[in-house]
């Protein structure tokens, strides 16, 4: 696992309690039960502590840890 997989796990359990070890593959939506106010946190927090701004449309198709 890389730095980046890491950083998004780590925000995902602070965000929406998502287990560490959950399945990189696994759909945040569908499997994990991530909430639409939950993914709007997640995408704040990203663009705050990677620094860069993430366009709207690669944050809507990318619907698991590794995506």
């Amino acid at each position: 696992m890389d730095q980046t997989e890491t950083r998004i796990r780590q925000l995902l359990h602070e965000i929406a309690a998502i287990p560490l070890d959950a399945p990189a593959g696994a759909d945040l939506y569908l499997e994990l039960g991530v909430a639409s106010v939950h993914a709007l946190e997640l995408l704040g927090a990203l663009e705050t502590r990677f620094g860069l701004p993430v366009p709207d449309d690669d944050f809507v198709e990318a619907t698991s840890i590794s995506g």
